[in-house]
Order: structure tokens, then sequence, then C-alpha cells
């Protein structure tokens, strides 16, 4: 099973994979809030024991970290970047020989669509996965982060 993540400095999106590229299988997402009036280093911990609660529960061998693209370093994106320092983390705890992040180009590309990011919107045929329209745009994200790697 693969984890997708997508994470911002106000929540995350994840996503479990199972399946193939062909036949790729939800098997469970959300979009969850970072509890508030928290410090950076509390919020990454919580964000931490998430990550290891899902990895417990799914027994996944790979992670996929929807990586920002920003070219403006922000008190947000320095947030965002410590909260997915904590997949490494929670990772490497757990044997998973694969922790990454992928930009959208990388993403089209290791989905076979010639690695251009506008065609994720463009040519991406999602239809194998029921409901995906209704979903989230960041559990959209974190979804495909996951397809990338089956």
């Amino acid at each position: 099973m693969i984890l997708g993540l997508r994470c911002s400095s106000k929540d995350y999106a994840y996503a479990v994979l199972d399946g193939s590229r062909d036949k790729p299988v939800v098997v469970a997402s959300g979009l969850i809030p970072f509890p508030r009036n928290q410090s950076r280093m509390q919020s990454a911990y919580w964000f931490y024991q998430e990550l290891e609660e899902i990895l417990r529960t799914h027994k996944c061998t790979k992670i996929v970290i929807r990586g920002s693209e920003s070219r403006t370093k922000n008190a947000s994106l320095v947030e965002r970047i410590e909260h997915e320092s904590m997949a490494y983390v929670a990772g490497g705890k757990n044997g998973i020989k694969f922790v990454g992040r992928k930009i959208r180009a990388t993403l089209a590309k290791d989905l076979g669509l010639k690695g251009k990011a506008s065609y994720l919107e463009t040519k991406l045929d999602c239809s194998p996965i029921p409901g995906f329209d209704a979903l989230a745009d960041k559990v959209q994200e974190a979804i495909i982060s996951g397809w990338s790697e089956l």
C-alpha cells in the first residue's frame, strides 16, 4: 500500500492506495485540520503521531508527498515543509524504503503523461477511482501522489 500526502500549514490530506496503476483502489482518505493554538513544534509532533497511526493501520510500503512548487519562501511554506519532514521521520521509524516528494511535472511523468504538469488536469483519466471528482482538491492531490507509485 502507498500513502499519498498533501500538506499545508493549516491541514493535511492523505490517501492510502492499493491495487495497480491500472486499477487503483483508495483504501482510506481524508482532509484533516491541524489543531489550533499549538506551537510549530507541537503541530509537527501531532502530525508525526497522525502518520504513525496511518502507517500502523494500513502497513504502507511507500510514502509520496505532493511537494510545494512555490518559489517564495514565507512562514506558511516553511511550516508546510516542517510538516512534510515528519513523513520522513515516520517512514524511517517504520522501515519504509521510499519516502519522496514529487512536484506536478514528476507526478505527470510517473503516471505516463510525458511530464507536463498541466496534463494532470487535461489528460489524466481518473475514472478508475469512484467519486474522484467530488473529493476536495487536496485529497485529489494526495490520491494522485500515491497513485504515481503504484
